[in-house]
């Protein structure tokens, strides 16, 4: 198993991706596949309908005549330099982080932890296509 996690590691790694000064995989990446429950599927899809309509209710406040406390709350510690234009269109692509916290009946529960839509989400998913 060392040397398949070691050859898996390299061939992400040789896709180029890097962050923050980091080369390469900064994770750890499975070797194997591991089995989630079926019911698990049908909540992260619940998951993804709400951060995208998260996402447009935040856009629409936004853009249209919100409160001036919805306002300051939006621009909450945006850097002056930063440019305050955006773009109406919808988000149609982004990648959460999750972590699977199990509860006490035996079920997990996905917790989104982070919402990313940068391109270089990209990037990553692109390494683990390698990689697997």
């Amino acid at each position: 198993m060392k040397s398949e996690y070691a050859a898996l590691r390299q061939r992400m790694s040789d896709t180029g991706i890097g962050y923050a000064g980091l080369d390469g995989a900064w994770w750890l990446p499975a070797c194997e596949p591991f089995r989630l429950p079926a019911y698990l599927a049908d909540e992260l899809a619940d998951c993804g309908r709400a951060i995208f309509a998260l996402i447009d209710a935040v856009t629409r406040l936004y853009h249209d005549d919100a409160p001036a406390a919805v306002r300051r709350l939006l621009g909450h510690k945006v850097p002056a330099h930063v440019r305050r234009q955006t773009d109406r269109s919808p988000a149609l692509s982004l990648r959460p982080d999750f972590q699977l916290q199990p509860l006490p009946d035996g079920r997990i529960r996905p917790v989104v932890t982070e919402l990313e839509i940068c391109p270089s989400a990209h990037g990553f998913a692109h390494a683990m296509q390698v990689g697997y």
